[in-house]
């Protein structure tokens, strides 16, 4: 070929034209767009991922014990400062009973932000509602209560389940102390209005529970209570 250029010569390179094919009917909206498609943008693209891995490695010391009040208030503030975060801090249904017991004013953060998301809520309410009844999973569902709707079917397993734990107990002391801890509660629960005697003494069948414990001033208290509202006498 070189030899042919220098010459002179170089042979005309012959090819047929291309003819334009006609487009068919599936295919013209692809050639012919109506419309520009949208942008979206990922807004996480670019997050700080330091602060992400921060917050995780502080839930995780969370979960494992008491933090200390600067570190409980850091934690708090992160979560406060970003709702979405909750979702990356490494917190699970089956943690949340740790954290309840460690760190309750951490949990009740993180519940009121999860909550938003009615799925992830639900999964990390029925943990709340089967974990063992203690002063620090009441205390986390009364705060609850006080700042957010909980579903009624919620409360009523709560309860339910911390009446069963109640009973369940075999040592006196602690027997009576729980019942206590549980009267306190459901009377607070009471004249808050976040639920009414009346629900509580048909869904729960709180009247058995009380006069069951009627030896403790807590439970006799709160069956007046619930009897008032029946309009049943003391010894209804």
């Amino acid at each position: 070929m070189e030899a042919l250029e220098w010459e002179g010569c170089t042979p005309p390179l012959l090819r047929p034209r291309l003819q334009p094919m006609a487009p068919l009917a599936g295919e013209a909206p692809w050639l012919h767009l109506s419309a520009q498609p949208e942008l979206v943008w990922d807004l996480g693209m670019c997050a700080d991922t330091s602060r992400v891995a921060a917050l995780r490695e502080a839930m995780a010391r969370a979960h494992k014990g008491p933090l200390a009040p600067a570190a409980q208030q850091q934690l708090v503030a992160a979560l406060v400062s970003e709702a979405q975060l909750v979702f990356q801090c490494g917190l699970t249904p089956g943690r949340l009973p740790a954290l309840v017991e460690h760190n309750p004013g951490v949990a009740v953060e993180a519940l009121l932000r999860l909550l938003t998301a009615p799925q992830a809520g639900q999964e990390y309410l029925a943990a709340l509602a089967g974990m063992e009844m203690s002063l620090h999973s009441m205390e986390v569902v009364n705060r609850l209560t006080t700042v957010a709707q909980l579903p009624l079917d919620f409360v009523h397993l709560y309860v339910s389940n911390c009446v069963a734990s109640c009973e369940a107990a075999r040592d006196k002391y602690v027997q009576n102390r729980l019942v206590r801890l549980l009267c306190v509660f459901l009377q607070s629960l009471i004249r808050n209005k976040i639920v009414t005697a009346r629900d509580l003494f048909l869904e729960v069948h709180l009247g058995q529970f009380c006069l069951a414990f009627a030896h403790i001033r807590e439970a006799a208290d709160l069956y007046r209570l619930l009897a008032a509202s029946q309009g049943l006498g003391e010894d209804g």
